[in-house]
């Protein structure tokens, strides 16, 4: 046991010119990313991806919620036309005050909040509990598919 190994912690020199091509290139990409590791995340994209593909049982759970999904909207959507205030399908997260303006319980916009909430559980419900995915990448897809879905989230739209 004497002979341990030592762990350089000292930061790497640029010896050569791959070095410092590589040096270059990985701040480049820092400044690009803003310090994110696309690697990080494409190696936990790649986990849930995988694990989705391999669980048909999580597959057919998905199917029958957007089934029931879609089902829950057109109804809605039926209602909606007929009664312009009757109840919502789905209502948003407590915290979630992007939809609280009365503009959005009127036609059509009701529908088109209606439908965007819909689809964010369902990609919720995608994204979590993929049976042998890793917490730390299903908290990172979690969070990386909540961020793409607010990006086109109705209310960034004129």
């Amino acid at each position: 046991m004497a002979d341990a190994i030592a762990i350089n912690t000292s930061e790497p020199t640029v010896n050569s010119l791959p070095d410092a091509l590589d040096s270059l290139a990985h701040t480049g990409l820092a400044r690009l990313t803003r310090g994110l590791s696309p690697t990080a995340g494409l190696l936990a994209w790649h986990d849930w991806a995988i694990h989705l593909a391999i669980s048909p049982g999580k597959q057919r759970k998905l199917l029958d919620k957007a089934l029931d999904k879609q089902q829950r909207f057109t109804r809605y959507a039926l209602r909606a036309t007929a009664t312009p205030h009757c109840t919502k399908c789905v209502e948003p997260l407590e915290q979630d005050r992007r939809f609280v303006d009365p503009a959005w319980q009127q036609w059509p916009f009701n529908l088109i909040h209606q439908g965007f909430l819909l689809q964010q559980q369902w990609w919720h419900n995608a994204t979590t509990g993929v049976r042998g995915v890793s917490r730390h990448h299903e908290d990172l897809v979690t969070f990386a598919g909540r961020q793409w879905l607010d990006m086109w989230s109705p209310v960034n739209f004129p």
